[in-house]
């Protein structure tokens, strides 16, 4: 019996070494600088690229104003650019939002609380002046009109993937990086119904907001 425990021991502990994370990468697909390897993890790649995005933007703005990166002068430069975009571009809050959160996943080396906190006061009160709107979701006969389309296209697939992306809240790259990794098969006793796990640590592959194993019933 103690030989057959240190079998399962030693199979589970192989298994869980063997366990890869997809590595983040830069705009150019190189691989991040190792300081930044394990903390990019936190994110998914769609998200980091959009962080690396608006911050190049704003190395870009400093350019062109002939003004250096300046780690003592950084928070009073990015309130500065902020504003700019607010007052002068007239963007959306979101880009100010993805670059002050990129600025601080990518270039913070202290507690996050001390890190830009004018550009935050600022960033905060622009979203106060413009709150976010609600997107009313589709009516579910509708959900269930275009599944009963795409079954009679035979199109069974796109039937379920729609159908299931209701079910379970999943957004579209969830429900199309689908496999049967992400599986959970019923179990006798008391869970006897199907389920999901999204972004299983097995497959090194975050969710949108950098976590692993999220599951759905």
């Amino acid at each position: 019996m103690g030989t057959s425990l240190k079998t399962k021991f030693d199979s589970s502990t192989n298994r869980k070494s063997s366990r890869t994370l997809t590595p983040r990468t830069d705009l150019q697909n190189r691989p991040l600088p190792v300081a930044l390897r394990l903390r990019a993890q936190k994110v998914s790649q769609k998200t980091l690229h959009r962080y690396l995005q608006e911050i190049e933007e704003f190395k870009g703005w400093l350019q062109q104003r002939k003004l250096a990166w300046s780690s003592k002068r950084l928070d009073a430069l990015a309130t500065r650019y902020i504003t700019h975009l607010q007052e002068t571009e007239k963007r959306e809050v979101h880009q100010a939002t993805y670059f002050v959160y990129g600025m601080q996943l990518l270039h913070c080396d202290g507690p996050k609380a001390f890190f830009l906190p004018n550009t935050k006061q600022a960033l905060s009160g622009w979203k106060c002046q413009n709150p976010g709107r609600m997107r009313l979701p589709l009516p579910e006969e509708v959900i269930f009109d275009l599944a009963c389309q795409f079954s009679q296209a035979d199109q069974p697939m796109l039937a379920m993937a729609i159908l299931l992306q209701m079910h379970c809240y999943l957004r579209p790259s969830e429900c199309i990086g689908l496999t049967r990794d992400n599986v959970c098969f019923p179990a006798k006793g008391r869970y006897r119904k199907w389920g999901l796990i999204i972004a299983p640590q097995a497959l090194g592959v975050t969710t949108k907001t950098g976590h692993f194993e999220d599951s759905v019933l």
